[in-house]
């Protein structure tokens, strides 16, 4: 997973409510593969992401969606609605989302699974009440080279355009995941050493907890 400590560029603004997971990445389309993915084993390309709304029936482009829009082509941002990404246990939206270098969503709420899923991929989730993610929707209507946000992960801090800055809140053991690059296996091997010495003294302690 590829370390996210900075991430500046431009936020599509796509502030629709219940965007479960089979809207953002369809599962027909998802699990046909055909590209390198993040995180997981099976292959997910770009097109994935929001098929149903970014293309027409004979593949062709919907005009004025806003992906479809020059100046969020190369997105690093999502700005959405509550609940983003519920519904499903299926990891395939997080994927398409990376596929296309979208690696920080910002939402009011989110699916359980798929807020998950976010850190555990190496994309940032930012929860902002729904008030203020329509502001910086507002903000961000320009988008790119005109509005770009940019935000400092340890510093668990947003610039938006307009030069506001906000800050965020994630918990320590997820703020290592994204800065480290590393997933909870990763970072359960990383305590090796700490996990053989408490082993060591509770044989010591307790050595029938620990007899064959």
């Amino acid at each position: 997973m590829t370390p996210l400590r900075q991430l500046s560029g431009a936020a599509a603004p796509l502030l629709k409510d219940e965007m479960d997971a089979q809207l953002l990445a369809p599962r027909t389309q998802a699990e046909k593969g055909g590209g390198a993915t993040q995180g997981g084993a099976e292959t997910v390309v770009q097109e994935n992401l929001f098929t149903t709304l970014r293309f027409e029936a004979d593949g062709a482009e919907v005009f004025g969606f806003v992906l479809n829009r020059p100046e969020f082509r190369e997105a690093k941002f999502l700005l959405a609605g509550t609940n983003v990404g519920c519904g499903s246990a299926r990891e395939h939206a997080v994927w398409a989302l990376l596929a296309f270098g979208i690696r920080c969503v910002i939402a009011p709420s989110y699916g359980p699974l798929f807020h998950s899923y976010c850190f555990k991929n190496g994309v940032l989730p930012i929860t902002l009440d729904a008030a203020e993610v329509a502001r910086l929707a507002e903000e961000a209507a320009p988008g790119a080279p005109q509005a770009l946000f940019s935000v400092d992960v340890a510093g668990q801090t947003l610039l938006t355009p307009s030069g506001r800055s906000i800050k965020f809140s994630i918990p320590s053991f997820r703020l290592q995941q994204l800065i480290e690059g590393m997933d909870e296996l990763d970072l359960t091997l990383k305590l090796q050493p700490a996990i053989a010495e408490y082993h060591s003294q509770a044989a010591r302690r307790k050595p029938w907890l620990y007899s064959q």
